[in-house]
């Protein structure tokens, strides 16, 4: 993961699945997955997690799939918040309303943010994609 071509949504998942991995799979060294445990969760705290997870999010083959639908993460509120904070950050400006809206339509795939006007149609699970 400390690659220079490493991304962040990478980061995120890779993270989750050696958590997930390592809290499940009673079949290893106890020891061994407390261990692996910690070095996780310290690794995780040192992180930017918000920038991180918005990676995740504007990934458009991700999006919020990834995260529980009962996650804060999977809310548009949220995600408008963290992705203003991180456009205030990035860009030193205040973010407009036009912004906001881009968010809450990328999020609910709405108009040039449905799979169908990003080209990714052919690889959305659904059975009746979101236009």
């Amino acid at each position: 993961m400390q690659s220079d071509h490493a991304r962040l949504d990478t980061l995120l998942i890779t993270l989750a699945n050696l958590f997930r991995i390592f809290s499940n799979d009673h079949t290893l060294n106890l020891d061994v997955r407390r261990a692996v445990l910690r070095s996780l969760e310290g690794r995780w705290a040192k992180q930017d997690q918000d920038v991180i997870i918005l990676a995740c999010i504007l990934n458009p083959f991700i999006q919020g799939d990834i995260f529980s639908p009962r996650s804060p993460f999977r809310r548009p509120n949220k995600i408008i918040e963290i992705a203003s904070t991180a456009y205030r950050r990035f860009c030193r400006q205040e973010p407009n309303m036009e912004f906001q809206k881009a968010v809450q339509e990328y999020m609910n795939r709405h108009g040039r943010w449905s799979h169908q006007q990003m080209g990714l149609a052919m690889y959305d699970p659904s059975p009746n994609p979101v236009q």
